[in-house]
């Protein structure tokens, strides 16, 4: 079981994608564990708490864009379980077992990646979600310009946000089209009070407004903008929209706890009941207003609950959330699993010929050597080489430096490597060859350098086939043309292994018909694979 957990850390870390989410996971789901503990604290304080998790999700992705990571290190042994393998197209590594051709990111069609497909189907959800928002703050804006002034609850604002210690201008106007008030703006703050609330009384008025602007003081607009843009980002988690439903009701709540401070509260409440009424007869409630339908019940019985402590989050509560927030971050975002010690061999340099300090040396060298050759690191890669650095070393789970180098499509480099004498041929069992890599990954330049250099067109790797096989399965036509000019085998037959102990064979054919890539077919076809 520990095995396991470590593995999936791994993999987690592995991919700054699945990364993200689990850390956004975990900021969220400790806020609403934290909010459900303290049921009984002020709404202030709950509200504090969740807008803290709701902004540390909203962040992590770009802490982990911009902090170095803080690596910790798992037994090799367990590491081996979780197998990264990059995919330099999407600049992240996704976990596989055994073969790329059946990667979650290979084609799922002509020049489309799953991974293309998933960040599509991510965009148009995160664009459905947004529209709505959109079009409500177009409609807020074109209030700002169409409201009509109302001079009497202006005056009454402009005391009672005095008295309640807020020193900004605010806006009061009505509008027809609205059924209960609500508030918007953060640089020009604004209520909106429906056309009824000119015949209401002055303690009806009264409540509405101090609601209103507890909610200005509070900034609860900009958090209710961010809960809001994080919902669209991560439309698809539910914690996230959990988050937003009760970050939107306990600032609610915090509000009718400052009415009830200063007005009755049974009245207060039979104010909340007739205004929801109201929602119910002329339409939807808006973003940020007093009264709602979905969340009615709870608060009528929150105001009218004597033992409910109230009141707004004093300082020491209000620097205890930040603290614990940070601290949480500092602890979350930078955090990655990293296998202890990758095995490294040497082509043609016995691990007994290495001892001691030396092997030791020699093996941070040649992965670092591979890591840099991954990365298109030039410099680095030359100055390691300088050190010492086999430039033939096999890293497990990353191949050599020309393998690294032929995956990522960087021809200078590979061309670099190549004149400095790695070997064209090196097979790395789990990383393939050059040439197979180059052609997995639809590197038409490099495969033609490789195999200008003395490639061998039908070197087979157990774990990861052919040349051909590769580029069939990923739909690269030009590539296998290009290879089957050069002496490519249509017929070579590879057995693969799957992680239930069984397997299949495959070939060039087979596996350009399971990724439906009809020109390959075709062509594989006219020059004599067998169906």
């Amino acid at each position: 079981m520990i095995d396991q957990a470590a593995a999936i850390a791994i993999w987690v870390s592995a991919s700054p994608t699945a990364a993200i989410l689990f850390k956004v996971s975990v900021v969220l789901a400790a806020g609403l564990v934290a909010t459900r503990l303290a049921a009984r604290a002020r709404a202030s304080v709950r509200h504090g708490m969740l807008a803290a998790a709701m902004l540390a999700a909203a962040a992590i992705p770009v802490l982990l864009a911009v902090i170095p990571p803080a690596d910790f290190s798992i037994d090799q042994r367990v590491a081996a379980v979780a197998a990264p393998v990059r995919s330099p197209s999407l600049g992240s590594a996704e976990a596989e077992p055994h073969n790329r051709s059946v990667s979650p990111m290979t084609a799922v069609g002509p020049g489309v990646s799953r991974a293309d497909y998933l960040r599509s189907i991510w965009a148009i959800g995160a664009l459905v979600v947004a529209a709505p928002f959109a079009v409500s703050l177009w409609r807020m804006r074109s209030l700002r310009r169409e409201g009509l002034p109302y001079p009497l609850a202006q005056s009454m604002a402009s005391r009672l946000a005095g008295e309640s210690g807020l020193r900004r201008g605010v806006a009061v106007m009505t509008d027809a089209t609205v059924s209960a008030p609500f508030t918007f703006g953060i640089a020009k703050a604004t209520i909106v009070l429906p056309d009824a609330a000119q015949t209401w009384d002055a303690a009806a008025l009264t409540r509405a407004l101090i609601h209103e602007l507890a909610h200005i003081r509070r900034g609860d607009w900009a958090m209710h903008l961010t809960s809001r843009i994080v919902c669209a980002i991560y439309w698809f988690h539910p914690l996230a929209w959990i988050a937003n439903r009760q970050l939107a009701l306990d600032a609610e709540r915090a509000c009718d706890d400052e009415v009830i401070a200063r007005t009755d509260r049974t009245d207060y409440a039979d104010q909340l009941v007739a205004l929801a009424r109201q929602i119910t007869t002329l339409g939807r409630a808006p973003l940020l207003g007093m009264a709602n339908r979905s969340d009615l019940a709870s608060r009528v019985a929150a105001v009218l609950d004597q033992t409910q402590p109230r009141g707004r989050m004093c300082r020491a509560h209000g620097a205890a959330i930040v603290a614990v927030t940070l601290a949480a971050l500092a602890g979350v975002a930078p955090v990655r699993a990293v296998p202890r010690e990758r095995s490294v061999t040497t082509v043609g340099a016995p691990a007994a010929a290495q001892t001691g300090d030396s092997r030791l040396r020699a093996s941070r060298l040649d992965r670092a050597l591979v890591e840099a050759a991954a990365d298109g690191e030039m410099t680095d890669v030359k100055a390691l080489l300088d050190q010492g650095a086999n430039i033939n070393a096999a890293v497990d789970g990353d191949g050599s430096p020309l393998i690294a180098a032929a995956r990522a499509g960087d021809r200078e480099l590979v061309t670099f490597l190549l004149d400095r004498g790695a070997d064209v041929n090196q097979v790395v069992e789990g990383d393939g060859s050059p040439l197979i890599m180059a052609a997995a990954e639809g590197h038409l330049v490099i495969v033609e350098l490789l195999l200008a250099h003395g490639a061998d067109v039908n070197t087979v790797v157990p774990s990861d086939e052919t040349a051909l096989i590769q580029a069939s399965g990923s739909g690269h036509l030009p590539i296998v043309q290009l290879l089957v000019s050069r002496g490519a085998d249509v017929n070579t037959r590879v057995w693969a292994e799957n992680w239930r102990g069984g397997g299949e064979w495959r070939t060039a054919l087979s596996m350009a018909r399971r990724g439906n890539h009809r020109r390959v077919i075709d062509f594989l076809l006219s020059v004599g694979a067998a169906q």
